[in-house]
């Protein structure tokens, strides 16, 4: 893995302007059926396509496709939102979440990380932390588990290794306790002209 003090390909602050709609057709495509929602108790599907219009005001977004509408718990109830509804891992996302580490510093270690796997998303969650999106597609799953391991170590939250964990909605809204609306801004998307993620 490349060195931390190695050049960063975000500076974790700066907002790139995209939007919602501009970013998942990068990480799915039309067809695929995304989970996302307003509020954590309530989750949608929704082909790509259908979530474009209305996605910038959301809140969370599951960083994998799923396979139909709903599928079983491990309690055997119908939900939305499930590992068994998950199509498939293609991000694993790491979460950087500790007030002592700043942004900037944040985004030196994705971007250090991404010589392991490629760095596509990079989405400030509107709070402390940043939510850095890595393309594991065609990797085996040890190397995938060795490289999430490797992030956690580096400060990622171990939690977001979950298929179906909720992550903040790239370009959506954060609702404060307060009911105020922050943007989660977009700091890094790995475009299709350089080999992105769709």
């Amino acid at each position: 893995m490349a060195a931390l003090t190695a050049p960063a390909l975000f500076d974790g602050v700066t907002d790139t302007g995209l939007c919602a709609s501009d970013v998942l057709p990068v990480l799915f495509g039309p067809e695929d059926l995304v989970c996302a929602g307003w509020i954590c108790e309530r989750p949608v599907v929704l082909k790509c396509s259908l979530w474009l219009p209305r996605a910038g005001t959301a809140q969370f977004i599951v960083p994998n496709p799923m396979k139909d509408r709903t599928g079983l718990t491990r309690e055997g109830k119908r939900s939305a939102r499930c590992q068994d509804n998950v199509a498939e891992r293609r991000f694993v996302v790491a979460e950087f979440d500790d007030a002592a580490f700043g942004k900037p510093e944040q985004a030196r270690v994705a971007s250090a990380l991404n010589s392991a796997l490629p760095l596509v998303l990079a989405v400030d969650s509107g709070g402390k932390s940043l939510h850095c999106w890595f393309d594991c597609r065609g990797r085996d799953d040890q190397d995938v588990a060795a490289f999430f391991a490797a992030a956690t170590r580096l400060g990622a939250d171990r939690t977001r290794w979950d298929t179906c964990g909720w992550v903040r909605m790239p370009g959506g809204q954060r609702v404060k306790s307060n009911g105020g609306k922050v943007k989660q801004k977009v700091l890094w998307l790995k475009s299709n002209k350089e080999g992105g993620a769709h």
